[in-house]
């Protein structure tokens, strides 16, 4: 099957992926170096620093990328308790 360029989807773009891998980028070394040393971007982050720092022991290293990967899971819980209240309206 032949795709032509004005079939696909914008998703599927080279250039849009690249550009939001850039920006993505640029945003956890802003966040990480500027925000105490925490990834704001993108979890992963947080979680491997967390994960290492707890097989190594240092449990205060672990509560400084614990918090914002509790704060991440309850924006999320409520920003789908808010679309779920405004969805039943």
């Amino acid at each position: 099957m032949k795709f032509s360029l004005s079939s696909r989807q914008m998703s599927e773009s080279f250039l849009t992926a690249a550009l939001l891998s850039l920006s993505g980028g640029l945003q956890d070394v802003y966040t990480y170096i500027s925000r105490g040393h925490v990834f704001a971007n993108a979890q992963t982050g947080n979680i491997v620093l967390f994960s290492q720092n707890i097989f190594s022991h240092d449990w205060n290293r672990s509560i400084h990328y614990f918090v914002p990967l509790l704060f991440f899971v309850l924006g999320v819980a409520a920003a789908t308790f808010i679309r779920q209240s405004f969805q039943n309206l």
